[in-house]
């Protein structure tokens, strides 16, 4: 008895700890570390413009902020709340995309002021709280736990739920420029983090293992108890097996309901007896095992019960593991090796549609767009550049959907569309481009280059499949567009050639 008692107390540990390990390594120890937990205050004002972001790039657990801003007519401000994205931890950095709340400020008349990222990024622009256009609006924002509160202008707005209790502040400006005076921070370290320790779920399982004791007690079912143990354990560690939450916590209460779900199963096992038990002891062994248990559909699910915001639509625009550019691009900005790139045209330019295996697979110097740039510059004059899109895992209907959708305002002379080798996706199994996707793609940007009246190059990079390679040259033909293809690896500055070569004349 003693010992089938002693199984089922281990087996509530374990499944505690296996609750614990769905908090990512090293979370808890970074935010009770690197959180800001001093007062913070702006000494001096600060102009926010469309090519001038304001970055806290400091963690801010639980705070109170007030500030002052001043909003030219026609503009409008996004202030960036709880915005985690990739960073390195423990020395390792996952890949994942980016999160954030924002408050919108708008002058002249506005509306609510709350949105998710997912609104901010794919909801009309404008509306927010409404300000008088060059006059200071005092603002206050209060950040605990997860719940955010605000008044702008005397105007208080409804609590918002964002996805973490802690995270970076941003504020961006479209349409004109913001001045912030006054600003000042009030912070506190992120609270309760206790709460997601390995010890505290630990010890939770343990409590949860003495409470089916009990219960199979109460049921004259003691001699289950190694058996309730198994289960117990199995349940916690099959059900988490999948989720993925990176630099996330997972909701308390959720991961309380999946142990208090196991600890029911395992009461359950425990009261069975002879064949029942053994039918039971297959089956969830069986579920256990099974690859069923961690496919996509499923741990979808559970990522959402326990807070995970829906990327899917994301996903679609973005490519997956975006990292910051979601925040990068509400504010019309594009990261090169050498820093961020606004809207603001300075000379010519070329826009380079492919993602970041198309230009940029060796040194962050030897990036194509950084050295079609510098060609453009000897022929165009100073202020010519070609921006490229750093997606990773891109593909050319997302790199056309993430363009149209947020880098229409760089107004570039010409785009350079790429094609490269096509990855299966993971979710299906099967190409996500397929001759007939990528044709159907191709028209769309060469009407969107006629209407613009925008130059445009194909390119065809080392890799690509061969029937795309001929749907490319069967529509550059058709269509009399340039196209560059590439049949051997050749030095990344050769590349930039050959593209500058194939654009000037269409720039000029």
């Amino acid at each position: 008895m003693r010992g089938a008692l002693g199984i089922l107390l281990v087996g509530g540990v374990a499944a505690g700890w296996s609750l614990a390990t769905v908090v990512p390594a090293g979370l808890v120890n970074q935010c009770g570390q690197d959180v800001v937990a001093q007062p913070f205050r702006l000494q001096d004002e600060v102009t926010v413009t469309e090519e001038r972001w304001f970055f806290l790039p400091q963690l801010w657990g639980d705070f109170e902020m007030l500030f002052d801003v001043e909003v030219s007519a026609g503009a409008e401000v996004d202030v960036l709340l709880r915005q985690v994205e990739p960073r390195f931890v423990d020395e390792v950095q996952d890949p994942f995309t980016g999160r954030f709340s924002v408050l919108r400020i708008s002058a002249g008349q506005g509306g609510a002021g709350w949105r998710t990222r997912d609104e901010a990024l794919f909801g009309p622009l404008g509306g927010g709280v409404g300000v008088e256009p060059g006059r200071p609006a005092t603002v206050w924002i209060e950040a605990h736990g997860t719940t955010l509160t605000a008044n702008v202008g005397g105007k208080r707005q409804a609590s918002f739920e964002a996805a973490d209790v802690y995270g970076m502040l941003t504020m961006v400006v479209r349409g004109g420029q913001a001045v912030v005076r006054n600003l000042s921070i009030n912070a506190h370290p992120v609270r309760g983090l206790w709460r997601w320790r390995t010890w505290a779920w630990a010890l939770a399982g343990g409590l949860a293992g003495l409470a089916v004791a009990g219960a199979a007690a109460l049921l004259s079912a003691r001699r289950q108890l190694a058996a309730a143990g198994a289960a117990l354990f199995g349940a916690s560690w099959s059900v988490t097996r999948a989720i993925e939450m990176p630099l996330m916590f997972p909701s308390v209460a959720a991961l309380a309901a999946v142990l208090a779900g196991a600890s029911a199963l395992a009461v359950v096992v425990a009261v069975l007896r002879g064949r029942a038990l053994v039918a039971a002891t297959v089956v969830i062994g069986a579920a256990i095992g099974s690859s069923w248990v961690w496919s996509r559909p499923i741990a979808a699910h559970l990522e959402r019960c326990l807070g995970v915001p829906d990327a899917s639509r994301v996903d679609f625009v973005f490519g997956p593991d975006a990292g910051e550019q979601p925040s990068k691009a509400l504010g019309g900005l594009v990261r090169m090796p050498n820093g961020l790139l606004d809207q603001k045209k300075r000379g010519k330019r070329a826009f380079l549609l492919g993602g970041e295996w198309l230009y940029n697979r060796s040194e962050p110097g030897l990036h194509v767009g950084l050295q079609l740039g510098a060609l453009l510059r000897g022929t165009f004059g100073l202020g010519a550049d070609a921006p490229s899109l750093p997606t990773v895992d891109a593909f050319p209907a997302q790199q056309w959907r993430m363009f149209d959708r947020f880098y229409q305002g760089f107004s570039p002379d010409l785009l350079v569309f790429g094609v490269g080798a096509m990855e299966p996706d993971d979710e299906i199994g099967a190409p996500r481009t397929t001759p007939a996707s990528l044709l159907e793609t191709l028209r769309v940007v060469r009407a969107d280059c006629r209407e613009r009246r925008r130059g445009l190059v194909l390119f065809v990079d080392v890799g690509a499949p061969a029937a795309l390679r001929e749907v490319v040259r069967s529509f550059a033909n058709a269509e009399d567009v340039p196209v560059v293809e590439l049949f051997e690896e050749l030095p990344r500055g050769d590349v930039a050639r050959r593209l500058f070569d194939a654009s000037a004349p269409l720039m000029r």
